[in-house]
């Protein structure tokens, strides 16, 4: 198991590099603008902010990205051609929410919508635009680029609305469009497949809380990569944007609660309660801690992360399932975060929860198919159980004991004939559950004691006693994989042959869901057995079937008694 959850671990680091590197490829700019100046726009100025004649040198520089919301400006650059570097079809690329023309050497080049003075006068354009340039006519050397451009339509919630001016081969961009789209198409269709596939599994098979939270996270983070990788597919308005940023910050929200709630179902942890409170005040505070999108995105999946570990750190010491995996996704993925910032920020952090989500849909593909050889072996061994109890050597045995007391005490032969059936009967009736309460399986043991009492004319009893910490518990209310002490008071009788009237004794204790079980039998002479141990392998195979997987089961020889310890916890999906 702990060399699954390493593999898929590593499978996600893998991934994770891998589309980190994807995205510092096609992130590079080839050729860009620099010594950018910047002056406010005035009618004075008018065309002179293209001329270059017009004396710039005491103008503001500044960094491209630094452009504000509710301005309207004369940019001016200087483009420094290469004709080395030039890629074959060059294109100028501007993303920024505003409107703008751009002018090469005093020259129209592009435009997107209107620049205006104010937001009546300014027309919205698109989020970004493609200018396609005259590779012959781009001679080397440096040349002037001019910017008109306003930025009115744009919300003041934005710390900047510039992201890229830059040269760039049209070809090569378009390429990378399609592979990032043909990835998320990928991821799309997955998370289609595993929502489907679980949101099933829950309404029909399971009625685990973790599966459906699970098809949830798959629908949600879905919603998520949709969102995220929009401006790759519709080249919207620039007013919309805002829209969008609300939109993708809603679902980033949602993911990030709905990740640590999934591990708290999945191990069943303790504490949900404080669990859930702590992770919502944590998530808001985060969340309104800072105006910039990306830095909340990036602090709620770190924050998210943080909590994913410290429940797997918790539950690591119970051999729950997928800890390992799951701290070694976080760990993984807060390093990215740490050396790749701007990486992640700007590969969103849909791709990144879907990498999750596919390891935890690795690990709850091989656990449900575990689960399902578990319930096959366990139904094979049923099978081999009621078989033994009704295999022609007990019959006659019973049978042989029913004619003797026909002779001789009628009365009790008509109760052990009514003890046998009654035996069957429970039996025919628990092996239809997976699990039943405590009080039904102790019923199924006294019938078992009293035909062998008879059998043997002792007097066999059973008696249970509750220890002090779970004295507010009762057998109606406690659950146990079906059979399995009725299994060993069977062995009892099989490897040993209880010759006085010593009990024995069962000891209960309960703490919320987790059960503890203590079978005392006594050992009076121990008899030579050639079975193949087949309630032992059924009560191991039940108890892997139906309970977490830090169940326990013990036994060993204690003085003249064999002292058997269950303990175990019902998984969700049978309670």
């Amino acid at each position: 198991m702990i060399r699954n959850e390493i593999r898929n671990g590593l499978i996600f680091m893998c991934l994770l590099v891998v589309a980190l590197a994807h995205k510092s490829f096609a992130s590079s700019d080839l050729q860009g603008v620099s010594n950018l100046r910047q002056a406010s726009f005035s009618e004075s100025l008018g065309q002179g902010c293209h001329s270059k004649e017009l004396d710039d040198r005491h103008w503001q520089t500044f960094q491209f990205p630094n452009i504000q919301a509710q301005q309207h400006l004369c940019i001016r650059g200087t483009l420094t051609i290469d004709k080395e570097q030039l890629p074959p079809n060059p294109t100028l690329l501007f993303l920024a929410l505003a409107a703008y023309e751009i002018y090469l050497n005093g020259e129209l080049i592009g435009k997107n919508g209107v620049p205006g003075s104010s937001k009546t006068y300014e027309q919205v354009g698109a989020i970004s635009s493609l200018t396609q340039l005259d590779y012959k006519t781009l001679v080397p050397g440096e040349h002037l680029i001019s910017i008109e451009l306003s930025s009115f339509h744009t919300a003041d919630a934005f710390s900047a609305i510039a992201y890229a001016l830059a040269i760039i081969d049209q070809q090569s961009f378009y390429q990378t469009i399609i592979v990032a789209s043909s990835i998320t198409a990928l991821l799309i269709g997955g998370l289609s497949l595993l929502f489907v596939i679980f949101l099933t599994v829950y309404l029909r098979y399971s009625n685990q809380a973790s599966h459906l939270i699970f098809a949830l996270l798959c629908v949600f983070t879905l919603a998520l990569l949709v969102a995220e990788q929009w401006k790759l597919w519709v080249n919207y308005y620039y007013d919309v944007h805002l829209l969008r940023m609300h939109i993708v910050f809603a679902l980033t929200l949602v993911v990030t609660s709905l990740l640590p709630s999934y591990y708290l179902a999945q191990h069943n942890a303790s504490h949900k309660p404080l669990w859930l409170g702590a992770l919502a005040l944590t998530l808001l505070a985060v969340a309104y801690s800072t105006t910039s999108f990306d830095a909340r995105s990036a602090w709620l999946f770190c924050a998210s992360l943080l909590f994913v570990g410290a429940i797997n750190v918790i539950t690591l010491r119970h051999g729950k399932a997928g800890s390992i995996t799951a701290l070694l996704i976080c760990a993984v993925s807060i390093l990215g975060f740490i050396l790749a910032p701007r990486l992640f920020l700007e590969f969103g952090f849909a791709l990144s929860i879907t990498l999750v989500l596919a390891s935890i849909g690795v690990s709850l593909l091989n656990q449900l198919i575990k689960q399902r050889n578990l319930a096959l072996e366990a139904g094979k061994i049923k099978g081999e159980l009621l078989r033994r109890n009704l295999q022609p050597h007990y019959l006659m045995n019973c049978l042989m004991q029913v004619q003797e007391l026909i002779d001789f005490a009628p009365a009790q032969a008509n109760e052990f004939v009514q003890q046998l059936a009654e035996e069957f009967r429970a039996l025919v009736k628990v092996s239809e559950k997976e699990v039943v309460t405590l009080e039904e399986e102790l019923r199924l043991c006294h019938s078992h004691l009293k035909i062998m009492s008879v059998r043997y004319q002792q007097n066999y009893q059973l008696v249970t006693q509750s220890l002090p910490d779970s004295a507010s518990q009762c057998p109606a209310h406690i659950l146990v994989p079906t059979a399995i002490i009725h299994s060993q008071i069977e062995n009892c009788f099989t490897h040993n042959r209880i010759m006085s009237d010593k009990p024995i004794q069962l000891s209960i204790s309960a703490s919320k869901s987790r059960i503890i079980l203590e079978l005392t039998t006594p050992i009076d002479v121990a008899t030579q057995h050639q079975g193949m141990g087949i309630g032992d392998a059924y009560i191991r195979a039940k108890m892997a079937q139906v309970c977490e997987s830090d169940w326990q089961l013990e036994s060993c020889q204690v003085a003249d008694h064999w002292v058997t310890r269950y303990e175990y916890q019902i998984r969700p999906n049978f309670t």
